[in-house]
């Protein structure tokens, strides 16, 4: 993990946090975002939060743009 955040979201007007949004290295040397997890009883690693990807999307994203802005990761490019 290289990054650790916390990230208001607003949806038709009104704002929550997700506290805990992680910046990973990924294999290929590219990074991921990953949202929050929790230990179950068993031990497993399960999500913290569930959304559609219509929300996931653009807050991945969103994060994404903000780390590289920072510098921590390359800006991806679309053709």
């Amino acid at each position: 993990m290289f990054a650790l955040l916390d990230v208001e979201v607003r949806v038709a007007g009104l704002s929550f946090w997700i506290m805990g949004v992680q910046g990973r290295r990924a294999r290929n040397g590219g990074a991921v975002i990953q949202l929050p997890t929790y230990r179950d009883t068993d031990g497993r690693a399960r999500p913290a939060v569930v959304m559609p990807e219509e929300l996931r999307k653009p807050l991945v994203d969103a994060v994404m743009e903000f780390l590289a802005e920072e510098g921590a990761v390359e800006r991806r490019y679309r053709a």
